[in-house]
């Protein structure tokens, strides 16, 4: 097709040389009996018609590198109008995207944050049984102490006085020790009278607490009777006391029992 085309320009080459030049110049010469003059009328001719053909040359060269130009402007156009299309395109797909991976982000965050608040829930409420737990723990050891203080005594002076077998000489080395171990016991009483319940969360708790306080305050209330009959033992010498004794220690150790239990509860 190159060819083809290379080939129609140079005949339309060849036919205007031949037109605008040689037939011309060879009529001149030959109708014009003074070659000198002849020449001088075909060197205008051939400037003349050179010059002509020059600008029709170049003005349409002008011509077509402006329909080019048009045409690539027109080109560019459409192109830098496809191209900012298709950039809104990737923009709006890019904030698109954007949005949607917020959203999940958000969604994630929100159930993370959810589940946070969950175990927030959860340890504070494993702390609190914690801390009941240790208010528990540390009251049950306080009563420890303090009945420590008329245990020990008690225990002295009567190594078992559920099955105390009375005779003069244990009366006479008992009263000592019967007294002292009175005496704590009616300390011990007062302590745990004086004594502040802790406030656990449940209130039930904190009543089952003061029911157990006292449980073990009545426990040696009695206990404390229970001396005061082995003193009155010790002083009359009358046997009777002994059953007496046996009776409150009893009823004792079912108080005793009581604050177990309500213990056992927490």
């Amino acid at each position: 097709m190159k060819t083809l085309d290379k080939g129609v320009v140079n005949v339309r080459w060849i036919l205007v040389i031949l037109i605008l030049y040689v037939l011309p110049i060879g009529i001149l010469f030959k109708n014009k009996e003074s070659f000198k003059r002849a020449s001088i009328y075909g060197s205008m001719y051939t400037v003349v018609v050179t010059v002509i053909v020059i600008s029709n040359i170049y003005i349409s060269t002008l011509n077509k590198m402006e329909v080019f130009l048009n045409n690539k402007y027109t080109f560019d156009e459409k192109y830098e109008a496809k191209s900012d299309e298709s950039h809104k395109e990737e923009i709006n797909r890019e904030n698109e995207n954007k949005k949607n991976k917020d959203k999940v982000d958000i969604s994630v965050k929100e159930q993370k944050d959810i589940k946070e608040n969950e175990k927030i829930k959860e340890n504070e409420v494993i702390s609190i049984e914690l801390t009941d737990k240790e208010i528990v723990k540390n009251f049950k050891e306080e009563i420890y102490d303090i009945e420590r203080q008329a245990l020990v005594p008690m225990r002295e002076c009567m190594p078992d006085l559920k099955n105390l077998k009375v005779n003069l000489q244990t009366i006479k080395d008992a009263k000592k020790d019967v007294s002292y171990a009175k005496s704590m016991c009616e300390k011990v009483v007062k302590t745990y009278e004086d004594m502040d319940v802790p406030k656990l969360k449940n209130e039930e708790n904190t009543a089952i607490l003061n029911d157990a306080k006292k449980c073990v305050q009545k426990a040696y209330i009695l206990r404390g009777k229970a001396m005061d009959c082995a003193q009155e033992l010790l002083n009359s010498k009358n046997l009777k006391y002994v059953s007496e004794i046996k009776e409150y220690l009893r009823l004792s150790d079912l108080e005793i029992e009581k604050f177990l239990n309500n213990m056992k509860q927490l």
